[in-house]
């Protein structure tokens, strides 16, 4: 811990050293305090500052947090206010340092910093995506609903050697039949009503590149038929055309669904099947995989933060206990949309306990996840069924107002996003996490203009 006289020589110290964190008068000699906080600010990676000013004025306090001020505190002062603006603002650096590693860390590791890998169960799913990166083998990745698969595809395709080519996803269940075939495969000039002129397919957009295909097993059988074809041949015919185009095309499928038991049950092509599943990969569920929960959240409360202009310090102890032991059936798109909903909601600061169980599923009774002191809902004594006493949200905010709050949230991170980048839904629906297909959904959901 270092002083100094005033503002001079304070700067001349945070220009030579490292501090996390700096408490500033607002008068003093040679320098002021406001004008310290601006010079300050201009270091590449500055301190925090706290104010404090025996002279406290409105203005004074506005400027302060203006120019970018942790806190404002006036004299006299009780010794718990200044320590508790001090541990704050030492957690929050703490929180920064560790996002940043973390950033670091999957992006020079995955291409990807959503890709959290820290837990036993998704290191050896990675050690599987390291070794069938480098080829052009066939990948049929298996795993629930919101584990990750697209980003896991994405960090195949980013660690090959089809890195600079396109990476286009589609999302089989979301088109309906009759487009799906002309848009996987294109269509010829005049081929039905409306085709005014010819149009090339996602599998040619992906030439030189991958293609996932997102939710394979809800591929039509008539299509199924096409695509093993596609995949024995290398090429494709457009609809209504007459002769085929070649295509250099990585395939990657992801799936939901147990494609053996859909076999067994005639629903897909065995034939297909078996050409599909030359290397299959598992994603665990987020249940499964409990040491990355806290480093995910840690990275949605970053994420979510810098986007709302919030800064989110880090999780109290009982609110980490309560998302570890969370059973999350909605997977890491459950995680990251409590987290979303709590950033849109709250007031920077700690992640508490109490603002997960307003918003959490659990809260709204969709089901019965963990509790705080270890016990799962399942182990209810007796060995009976799991009694479910759903949880009451506060007065303020009963569960219209939660749903209709998560869809103005959802909404405005959709605006934000599209506004970002210049209304260009491929790179919005990256920056959100989710597929251009489920983007345009939402879209049409929220009554979003393409514009």
């Amino acid at each position: 811990m270092d002083t100094a006289a005033d503002g001079l020589e304070g700067l001349e110290r945070v220009s030579h050293f490292e501090y996390d964190l700096v408490l500033s008068d607002v008068r003093m000699a040679r320098m002021d305090g406001l004008e310290f906080l601006r010079r300050v600010r201009d270091n590449p990676d500055p301190p925090d500052v706290i104010m404090i000013s025996g002279y406290a004025t409105v203005d004074d306090a506005v400027a302060s947090i203006k120019e970018g001020a942790l806190d404002y505190l006036t004299k006299p002062f009780e010794q718990d206010r200044v320590l508790n603006a001090v541990r704050l603002g030492l957690d929050r650096r703490r929180l920064e340092r560790e996002v940043r590693s973390l950033r670091s860390q999957m992006l020079a590791a995955h291409g990807d910093e959503r890709l959290v890998v820290v837990s036993p169960a998704m290191r050896r799913t990675m050690a599987v995506v390291d070794a069938v990166a480098q080829t052009d083998t066939m990948v049929l990745i298996e795993g629930a609903s919101g584990t990750g698969k697209e980003i896991v595809a994405r960090s195949i395709h980013r660690k090959s050697q089809r890195a600079d080519g396109p990476f286009v996803p589609v999302n089989c269940g979301a088109l309906p039949e009759s487009l799906l075939e002309s848009e996987l495969f294109g269509y010829e000039k005049g081929a039905f009503t409306g085709a005014t002129q010819t149009k090339e397919g996602l599998f040619e957009a992906a030439n030189g590149g991958t293609l996932l295909l997102d939710e394979i097993g809800e591929l039509p059988l008539n299509l199924q038929a096409t695509l093993l074809r596609v995949v024995q041949e290398s090429e494709i015919r457009r609809v209504g055309g007459t002769r085929s185009h070649p295509i250099d095309v990585r395939i990657i499928v992801a799936t939901n669904r147990d494609l053996g038991q859909m076999v067994e049950a005639g629903d897909f092509r065995e034939d297909l099947y078996y050409r599909l599943r030359v290397v299959p990969i598992r994603v665990p569920a987020l249940r499964d995989r409990p040491e990355d929960i806290i480093p995910l959240a840690t990275h949605f409360m970053d994420l979510f933060g810098r986007r709302l202009g919030k800064l989110f310090h880090g999780i109290d102890e009982d609110a980490a206990r309560y998302l570890v032991r969370n059973e999350w059936r909605g997977n890491v798109r459950e995680l990251e949309n409590l987290i979303h909903g709590i950033a849109v909601l709250y007031p920077a600061g700690n992640l508490n306990l109490s603002q997960i169980q307003t918003l959490s599923t659990n809260a709204l009774g969709l089901h019965a996840g963990a509790t705080t002191d270890g016990k799962n809902r399942g182990e209810e004594p007796g060995g009976g069924p799991p009694q479910f006493r759903e949880p009451q949200p506060p007065a303020s905010l009963t569960v219209p107002t939660l749903a209709r709050g998560r869809g103005e949230a959802e909404r405005a991170a959709i605006l934000n996003a599209l506004q970002e980048h210049d209304g260009h839904q491929s790179r919005a629906a990256a920056s959100l996490g989710i597929s251009r297909t489920s983007l345009w959904r939402k879209m049409k959901k929220y009554q979003i203009d393409s514009r």
